[in-house]
């Protein structure tokens, strides 16, 4: 499947030739992408990481190597460490961007990597490793909380001039009453 043109190719009716979906998967920072091809490509590895996760639970049943989880669970979280790499060389940072696609697409990368720690801890590491590996995904898990944090900050900056056009207060008071309304 090819990644959609840019939207200012798109928007001038301009014919493009894009990448392969699962080329640029494979090789992060290959080009640089509009904030919504970053989005189709890192939902794509968080898609991966889910199946992956479903995949450990079957493993988990018949009692298979665990190689085999490790194998995947670091060729994601390397994947994905490397594409927000390139995403933080590619677009400006998310908590000075006004782009909700950018800082959504930004938001999803820092849940990812939330989880692939949180699927880790279901599985010990293979012997000889044990601290290392849970020190590498214990400190990309905090930096990854941490980022969430500024990210839901900067959104709640950006979020009422993005949804509503009216002045902040009217909003306020439409939802108060709305939400009187539906209580009686």
């Amino acid at each position: 499947m090819r990644l959609p043109a840019s939207d200012a190719d798109f928007q001038a009716c301009r014919p493009a030739i894009t990448g392969f979906l699962s080329e640029t998967v494979g090789s992060p920072g290959s080009a640089i992408h509009d904030p919504f091809t970053e989005c189709i490509v890192l939902a794509t590895i968080s898609g991966r990481a889910l199946s992956h996760r479903h995949q450990s639970l079957v493993e988990r049943l018949y009692m298979t190597n665990p190689h085999d989880f490790w194998y995947r669970h670091n060729w994601i979280h390397d994947t994905l460490t490397q594409y927000l790499g390139t995403l933080a060389f590619n677009h400006p940072s998310p908590s000075t961007s006004t782009d909700p696609m950018l800082l959504f697409t930004c938001m999803m990368a820092q849940t990812t990597v939330l989880y692939l720690y949180k699927l880790m801890e279901c599985v010990k590491p293979e012997s000889g490793q044990d601290d290392a590996v849970v020190a590498k995904y214990m400190q990309a898990s905090s930096a990854a909380a941490q980022e969430v944090v500024n990210l839901t900050d900067t959104l709640s900056r950006i979020s009422m001039l993005k949804v509503s056009k009216l002045p902040p207060h009217t909003m306020r008071t439409q939802l108060t009453a709305s939400a009187c309304r539906s209580t009686h």
